[in-house]
C-alpha cells in the first residue's frame, strides 16, 4: 500500500501506474479539505491501469494533528527517543530515493529552510538520517538501518508530543515545531 495526500499523483505517468499494478500496490489517498477532485481523478486514472485507488476517509471526517516538538539544541538521547517513539518504523517515509524511519526527519528540511536565521538552533538533517534505496546492498541492510536510532532522534522531544489537535493549515510559526 502506498499512502499519499495525492498532490503529486496527477503528474505520474504510465510507468508509475504500471509499476503499482505489476506490484499489486493499492494507492490510499488521504483526503484533506479541497482535495476531493484529486482523489476522484486518481481513482479514474488508477482504474484505467488496473490499480485500486482508495481513501479510508472523507472530507467530512474530523482530521486531527500531532504536535511533535523539536529540541532546538539537540540534547535528547537518540536511543531513548527512538525506543519511545510511536512514529519510528510506523511512519516510514520515502523521499527523493531515501528511506527515513519517520516523517519528522523526512520533512524537517522544510522547517530548517523556512526558519534558518530565525531561531532554528542546531537542528539539522544529515545523510545518516536516511538510507539511499538505490545504494543499499540488500533488504537486510535496509531493515538494519530502520531498526536503530538516527542522528536526528536527538532533536525529538518524545515526552512532549501531543495528538488529537484540530487539523489546520500551518500558521508558519516556529511554535508549531517546538515548545514555546
Amino acid at each position: 500500500m502506498l499512502v499519499t495526500n495525492g498532490t503529486l499523483l496527477p503528474e505520474k505517468g504510465a510507468a508509475f501506474w504500471e509499476a503499482c499494478r505489476d506490484s499489486a500496490i493499492e494507492v490510499d489517498v488521504t483526503i484533506y479539505p479541497g482535495m476531493n477532485g484529486i482523489f476522484e481523478a486518481a481513482r479514474e486514472t488508477g482504474a484505467s491501469f488496473g490499480v485500486n485507488v482508495v481513501s479510508y476517509n472523507t472530507v467530512e471526517d474530523v482530521k486531527t494533528s500531532w504536535h511533535c516538538p523539536l529540541d532546538l539544541t539537540g540534547q535528547q538521547v537518540p536511543s531513548k527517543s527512538f525506543a519511545r517513539c510511536n512514529l519510528a518504523n510506523a511512519c516510514v517515509h520515502l523521499r527523493h530515493g531515501r528511506l527515513y524511519t519517520c516523517c519528522v526527519a523526512a520533512y524537517a528540511s522544510f522547517f530548517i529552510d523556512y526558519f534558518r536565521g530565525r531561531g532554528v538552533g542546531e537542528v539539522s538533517v544529515s545523510e545518516n538520517d536516511s538510507i539511499d534505496i538505490y545504494k543499499a546492498r540488500s533488504g537486510a541492510e535496509v531493515l538494519d538501518f530502520l531498526a536503530r536510532p538516527i542522528p536526528f532522534c536527538r532533536f525529538c522531544m518524545i515526552e512532549k508530543r501531543s495528538s488529537g489537535l484540530p487539523w489546520s493549515l500551518s500558521r508558519r510559526d516556529i511554535g508549531e515545531w517546538t515548545i514555546g
